[in-house]
């Protein structure tokens, strides 16, 4: 059989010191040792995965409610998303989304009164070229007809300048949004 020996030797003594022991037993120990070790390994280990995984998910329960609130959201009514009980790690976020989800809230807004009053604004101009290219239809004298025919250019002129400037103010908007 194999046995393994450590020896030690004392000089001022004169001792000298010699340790055997069986290398079966020796495995033997060593297994038992390794087996008691790796119990509490076995058992936490997956208790701690379980516990982690029920920590992450209450942890990060508050997101998912902010994104539910997100996807509740409707393009055309952007209300702030209340989080009264969010974590204060997430407020500022919150904060940042509420402040966003308002100023496109005025974008959409400023949007919809522009168009209105841009169709507002074309509408007077054109009714007034179809009554003046109408008058023109209707009229049997030449003079009159090219007078009628000459106020529906003007007209036709006021309104291609009040489109430039509708362009121009469009594109001076789009410049000022960061």
């Amino acid at each position: 059989e194999h046995w393994r020996f450590y020896r030690q030797r004392d000089e001022q003594r004169g001792l000298d010191v010699l340790v055997g022991q069986n290398d079966r037993a020796r495995n033997e120990m060593a297994q038992q040792i390794a087996l008691h070790n790796i119990a509490p390994f076995l058992l936490g280990l997956p208790l701690l995965a379980l516990f982690s995984i029920l920590a992450i998910r209450f942890g990060l329960r508050p997101l998912r409610k902010l994104t539910e609130s997100l996807r509740q959201l409707s393009p055309l009514q952007l209300q702030p998303v209340n989080m009264h009980d969010a974590p204060k790690e997430i407020a500022p976020v919150v904060d940042a989304l509420n402040s966003l989800l308002n100023r496109i809230s005025k974008a959409i807004e400023n949007e919809r009164r522009f168009t209105a009053d841009a169709s507002h604004e074309l509408r007077t101009p054109i009714a007034a070229m179809q009554a003046q290219v109408q008058a023109a239809q209707l009229s049997g004298n030449e003079t009159e007809r090219e007078g009628c025919l000459a106020k529906a250019l003007q007209g036709a002129e006021r309104m291609a300048h009040l489109v430039g400037q509708l362009l121009t103010m469009s594109r001076l908007e789009e410049l000022s949004w960061p």
